[in-house]
């Protein structure tokens, strides 16, 4: 399974906010990184998602992370540095408000 192959040639800009449906709504910085998606899940053998409106997505965003294993998760808007209990935490307020992070592994495993 080649993983990169799928996002060769994804950048960060523009960003331009796509929103698909999988089981719960999911939020893809352009369409690039949608396509990524869709790419290595057809490598999984995975349906893939399709794209759908905003507001219709999100009537699909998780309610809660009471179930989600907490573990303090560091991540960048536009330069602000956020903090969030869990990686859930993050993928909620993506999904509700639409701002689309870039995560820091490192900057998580100093907490």
């Amino acid at each position: 399974m080649n993983v990169p192959l799928c996002t060769a040639g994804c950048s960060e800009a523009p960003e331009e906010p796509v929103w698909a449906l999988d089981i719960y709504c999911k939020v893809f910085r352009n369409k690039c990184y949608f396509h990524a998606a869709n790419c290595f899940r057809s490598m999984v053998f995975v349906k893939p998602m399709k794209i759908i409106p905003k507001e219709e997505c999100q009537k699909y965003c998780k309610a809660d992370c009471e179930d989600e294993l907490e573990f303090p998760f560091v991540v960048y808007y536009k330069n602000e540095v956020k903090h969030f209990n869990s990686l859930c935490e993050s993928e909620l307020h993506t999904c509700r408000t639409g701002e689309i992070f870039s995560y820091s592994w490192e900057d998580t495993l100093k907490i």
